[in-house]
């Protein structure tokens, strides 16, 4: 949490990159209408497959403080959730608020989503990625990694083998074709899996680890011109202009204002 007495110098910008990207993800979900109404908690303890919010959560490392008249315990996000629509809540015991930890100055977290319309519709598949790096020996090191989604399970789930193939390696582009191996062998679908789209929900997975290194990348890159005293040196490897592409994405971006205009003139 932040207190009400921290000042701006106290709070680094880098701190808040989760709960920037929690923002992001908000912005897109459901409509106006929902969102005006709709709380977190409610979100969360609904435990939908496809949730938006939920891969994001895990991939922050957020816990839930849960409460009943007799005791208070602290659940991490990703053990919340058992199995399809169930979670690990007691009937007299209720959500009292979500611990969000700040980011470091290199861990980085990446919102994604697909669905066949960018607003107010369901997901097809969403992910949240943690990725933290650490500077040794002139390489970026990717020192741990959290790799969450929904749609690819009855609810949301770690790609906890994926996360330890690319915890301690370099980061760079040959470590994450390492990972697509992994994780395609990690969420492997059967073609009568409810739902459907089998092959296209794992392609879009695998999609979304090679356009979080992408983001990561850039966002590093961004981060030290601006920011790191003008080390230079530490720049990660520069992006294929082949894939500049996929670094566009529509959860960052500012929503584009829609509003029509009539002109009425007076007939002679």
């Amino acid at each position: 949490y932040i207190s009400s007495l921290v000042t701006g110098n106290e709070c680094k910008s880098y701190e808040l990159r989760g709960l920037i990207a929690i923002n992001q993800m908000l912005t897109w979900f459901a409509s106006n209408q929902i969102r005006n109404v709709a709380s977190i908690a409610g979100n969360i303890i609904t435990a939908s497959p496809i949730s938006d919010l939920n891969p994001l959560l895990i991939a922050c490392r957020s816990s839930l403080y849960v409460t009943s008249l007799l005791s208070q315990s602290r659940i991490p996000i990703k053990d919340f959730f058992l199995s399809y629509r169930k979670v690990k809540l007691e009937p007299t015991e209720i959500v009292e608020y979500i611990f969000i930890p700040f980011t470091t100055e290199y861990e980085f977290i990446v919102p994604l989503k697909q669905a066949r319309r960018r607003e107010d519709d369901i997901s097809i598949v969403t992910s949240g990625m943690n990725i933290k790096l650490n500077y040794q020996s002139n390489h970026w090191i990717i020192e741990d990694a959290m790799l969450a989604f929904g749609g690819l399970a009855p609810t949301t789930i770690c790609a906890n083998k994926t996360s330890t193939c690319l915890s301690n390696q370099l980061f760079n582009t040959t470590s994450y074709e390492s990972a697509y191996e992994t994780l395609c062998e990690e969420i492997s679908l059967p073609s009568n899996v409810p739902g459907g789209q089998a092959e296209y929900r794992m392609t879009l997975a695998l999609t979304f680890l090679f356009r979080s290194y992408l983001l990561v990348n850039s966002q590093l890159t961004e981060y030290i011109r601006s920011f790191s005293d003008g080390q230079l040196d530490r720049l990660p490897e520069a992006i294929s202009t082949r894939v500049l592409s996929a670094i566009n994405n529509f959860i960052v971006d500012a929503k584009h204002e829609s509003r029509g205009e009539q002109s009425y003139y007076k007939r002679h």
